[in-house]
């Protein structure tokens, strides 16, 4: 992300945009109040955030931004994907039925969109640099249904079956479960592989079949206080 945005480059009113890369819950090479925007894409529901916000609050300028956002992939197009209610609620059962018992509170964090992402004033030593009149939680393609002129913010996947599999299959819960489940773990009752056979029979394909995925987008922001 630090690369594209690097290559992307950009102006600010003073002077070029500067772009850093630094751990969310020390930055102590980056020096006090001197980040303008702070941002993290699919990868604060695994931050310490009784850490994270400490120190993004001594690196952000006052009035600074906190911009946080992920994506979860997991919905079948309505319209694009035959069947598309009928797999998306295997996906569904494989999610949260299936894996449930293996889901960390990241994991959840992330599949609620981060509707309880710990914020600031949250925390048990509550910090109170940040404005929470400030806060605001935006969100894009709910439970994967298209925006009011049609539109999906981070567009449309089309994926093979096979594809689609070995990327639910990175899922961090599917590995705890096959841990747990070692005499089962990548055979024809793998929990995944168990799961796109039920597919495949319902679209009557194989691994080259493509569907079409989509999913919701979130973006948190918040500000520091002047």
């Amino acid at each position: 992300m630090v690369r594209i945005a690097t290559l992307l480059g950009g102006k600010a009113r003073l002077a070029p945009i500067e772009f850093m890369q630094g751990d969310a819950e020390d930055c102590s090479s980056i020096p006090d109040q001197s980040v303008d925007l702070i941002t993290a894409a699919t990868a604060a529901h695994w931050f310490d955030m009784e850490r994270f916000w400490p120190t993004t609050a001594r690196v952000l300028k006052p009035g600074g931004t906190v911009a946080i956002s992920t994506i979860w992939r997991i919905y079948v197009h309505p319209g694009l994907t035959s069947h598309a209610e009928e797999l998306q609620k295997i996906l569904v059962e494989l999610e949260q039925g299936t894996l449930g018992p293996y889901q960390k509170p990241g994991n959840w964090s992330l599949m609620g969109l981060y509707e309880d992402l710990q914020m600031p004033w949250s925390l048990a030593n509550a910090c109170d640099s940040f404005a929470e009149k400030s806060y605001s939680r935006q969100i894009w393609t709910q439970h994967g249904l298209p925006e009011a002129d049609g539109s999906y913010v981070c567009g449309v996947r089309l994926l093979t079956l096979d594809e689609t599999e070995k990327s639910i299959a990175t899922i961090s819960a599917v590995t705890r479960w096959r841990e747990a489940h070692l005499e089962l773990a990548n055979t024809g009752n793998d929990c995944v592989t168990a799961a796109f056979t039920k597919i495949k029979n319902i679209l009557r394909g194989d691994a080259n079949t493509r569907v079409t995925m989509v999913g919701p987008t979130v973006l948190v922001t918040l500000k520091r206080s002047k």
